[in-house]
C-alpha cells in the first residue's frame, strides 16, 4: 500500500510500485503528518469543521428541505447546494443525508425545526 503524490517524476512512481509490490508501505513524511491528528491532541468534535456555509445547508436539511429548495433558498445552483450537502455528510461521518440531519440534532450542532 502506499501513497504516491500526484507531480512526482515517473521513477518515484515507478520505485513505489515496486516497493509497494514488496509489502512496503510507501508514504512520505508529508503524507503521514496529513493522515495523522494534530500534536496537541485535541481531535475535533462532530461538527467543529463545518464551514459557516455548510452549517447553514445542516440547517435547512434539518428543517426538512432538498438540495433543490436549498439552492433556492441560498441563491446557489442545485450543484453547489449538492457538494455542501455530501461535504456536510463526510465531514460529520455520515452516510445519508437523514443520519447528517440525526448526528447534527443529537449532538446539538444545530437546533430542530
Amino acid at each position: 500500500m502506499g501513497i504516491v503524490r500526484k507531480g512526482q517524476r515517473v521513477s518515484a512512481l515507478r520505485d513505489a510500485i515496486l516497493r509497494a509490490a514488496e509489502g512496503v508501505t510507501v508514504l512520505s513524511a508529508r503524507d503521514v503528518k496529513r493522515l495523522l491528528p494534530p500534536s496537541g491532541g485535541h481531535r475535533p468534535g462532530p461538527g467543529e469543521d463545518l464551514t459557516p456555509r455548510e452549517r447553514e445547508v445542516l440547517g435547512l436539511l434539518v428543517q426538512g428541505l432538498a438540495p433543490r429548495e436549498i439552492a433556492s433558498r441560498l441563491s446557489i445552483s442545485y450543484a453547489t447546494a449538492r457538494n455542501h450537502v455530501q461535504s456536510v455528510i463526510g465531514k460529520l461521518g455520515a452516510h445519508s443525508t437523514l443520519e447528517a440531519v440525526t448526528i447534527a440534532l443529537r449532538e446539538n450542532i444545530v437546533s430542530g425545526p
